[in-house]
């Protein structure tokens, strides 16, 4: 079994989940971590019996203790860009915590040098690595001509409380590219897109906090014969699921971000079955691919192109600054 050693940049809850997932999967070892903070790396390191802790990013990237084969980024979102250029001169894969960066120019800058390069680049979106995803794409021509989709991530953030005891948490700071749509919005875009392909119009707004940062988010992509709205929020928590409703029948499914159990119900018999259980971690199945793809030496997924992070990219750029939002350097 052909082995590749893996190395972590980030220390917050998501790189815990997927060190998690990179364990499940045998052929990926981590075996160093860093973090903006050093005491962090440490810590980490420690707890989670990672034999190397590096003081800086630039740090473990220079080092000669340990071969490194690939880097996980899990890093504030404005890090995504220059982090992967700097893993991929450095000769190493990189699979980034989703989105892959906020531009589209950005994303082919990184698609064009991971083959330049002959190195893997993979966006971490997790749904679109399911077996979950599949079904659903697999299931859609049953529901007969779709005629709307919704899809609804709003969920109250870990970190809002934080933030109204204005301890200003990574999570609220707009200039680190965060927000409700570089979140939890492009999960609902790249289920669109990933489904559906790229919509011919895209309306958005948004609300905005105090600090500058969107909080929640709406937008409605239109597509041929149907219009797909998208949902989003850190400050609120929806009990609806997110729905493809065609012609012949509905599709019900849970949480876009990483689509667990899924529901079709047939409007002529009015019988529901269900398409999926959602027992597998998701999260390791994406590392199973990311594993699989260094296996056969290939700079992108099968399951997910640099093509169709590019569509995703420009889909979620599109929103974002057609509900006011935009980033250093844009203009509206």
């Amino acid at each position: 079994m052909k082995q590749f050693q893996i190395g972590i940049a980030g220390t917050n809850t998501i790189a815990q989940s997927m060190l998690a997932a990179i364990r499940d999967v045998p052929g990926l070892i981590p075996v160093a971590v860093c973090a903006k903070h050093p005491d962090h790396a440490h810590d980490f390191a420690k707890a989670h019996t990672i034999p190397f802790a590096f003081d800086s990013f630039a740090d473990m990237l220079a080092q000669k203790k340990v071969k490194l084969d690939a880097v996980y980024l899990a890093v504030p979102n404005v890090m995504h860009v220059p982090m992967s250029i700097a893993c991929m001169k450095a000769g190493l894969a990189v699979f980034v915590e989703k989105p892959l960066c906020a531009r589209f120019a950005e994303a082919k800058i990184l698609c064009n040098m991971a083959g330049e390069q002959n190195v893997c680049l993979m966006d971490g979106i997790v749904p679109l690595y399911t077996d979950a995803f599949a079904v659903i794409r697999k299931n859609l021509s049953s529901l007969g001509p779709i005629r709307r989709v919704v899809v609804n991530y709003s969920r109250y953030s870990s970190r809002y409380d934080a933030y109204l005891r204005q301890e200003n948490p990574p999570t609220f700071q707009k200039e680190l590219q965060n927000g409700s749509w570089m979140d939890l919005g492009v999960y609902g875009i790249a289920n669109l897109v990933g489904w559906f392909g790229r919509p011919h119009r895209i309306q958005a707004s948004s609300t905005f906090l105090a600090s500058g940062v969107d909080a929640t988010g709406t937008a409605i992509l239109s597509y041929e014969g149907f219009d797909a709205v998208v949902i989003t929020s850190k400050v609120s928590t929806s009990l609806l699921q997110s729905e493809i409703e065609g012609e012949n029948g509905t599709m019900m499914y849970t949480s876009p971000g990483t689509i667990g159990k899924v529901i079709r119900k047939d409007r002529r018999t009015n019988l529901e079955e269900c398409l999926f259980a959602g027992d597998e971690n998701p999260l390791t199945m994406e590392m199973r691919d990311f594993y699989e793809t260094l296996c056969r030496g290939d700079i992108e997924s099968v399951r997910v192109s640099h093509a169709q992070s590019g569509m995703i990219i420009s889909t979620l750029e599109q929103c974002r600054h057609a509900a006011g939002i935009k980033y250093e350097g844009e203009k509206l």
